[in-house]
């Protein structure tokens, strides 16, 4: 997806939710992750992720630390 991912990050961004099972819950974590790349540019490093159960389902928290994105510079010579 990215040929020069970041390796750390400096920047943090949380992200709670919730489903009614876990199967549901990944959906949800991935959906939000490309969400957060491809509308946000921020381009997650690494992640400590927890998941609680709760009445009616699970709980989803999340660190992401990251950077943003760096576009790749135009092309040269085509």
């Amino acid at each position: 997806m990215f040929q020069n991912p970041p390796r750390r990050g400096q920047r943090r961004r949380r992200v709670v939710l919730e489903a009614e099972d876990l199967e549901t819950l990944l959906v949800r974590y991935l959906n939000e992750l490309i969400y957060l790349i491809q509308t946000k540019g921020f381009v997650p490093a690494k992640a400590r992720v927890r998941i609680f159960p709760q009445e009616g389902g699970f709980r989803l928290e999340a660190t992401l630390l990251g950077e943003p994105s760096r576009k790749p510079s135009a092309s040269r010579g085509r």
